[in-house]
């Protein structure tokens, strides 16, 4: 039986915000885009999309998963049992998107 796989990936990043000049309070900074509610942590800028739906901040530690893919796109998908491909249609809102944590 074929097993269902999807693909994820991690990163770790190096972030610095300054403010003024001064640098930025992190914990502010993140527990401020935690309180906008999911919906809006989403952004389409020059045909992608970037979203931020899951952030949490525990002590001084934080955790978010984002999304990003291409606007529009129509996924050609081949299926290996009769040889023939189709393109997929995404629905209103969906856009095939790679997973980051």
């Amino acid at each position: 039986m074929p097993i269902a796989l999807t693909t994820r990936k991690l990163e770790a990043f190096a972030l610095h915000a300054t403010n003024d000049g001064a640098a930025a309070d992190y914990k502010v900074l993140f527990e401020g885009i935690a309180s906008v509610p999911p919906i809006e942590r989403v952004l389409e800028r020059a045909e992608k999309l970037i979203a931020i739906p899951e952030l949490t901040t525990t002590g001084d530690q934080i955790a978010f998963t984002a999304y990003e893919g291409p606007l529009g796109t129509k996924p050609l998908i081949f299926n290996k049992s009769d040889a023939a491909e189709r393109i997929g249609d995404l629905s209103a809102g969906e856009v095939l998107a790679t997973k980051t944590h």
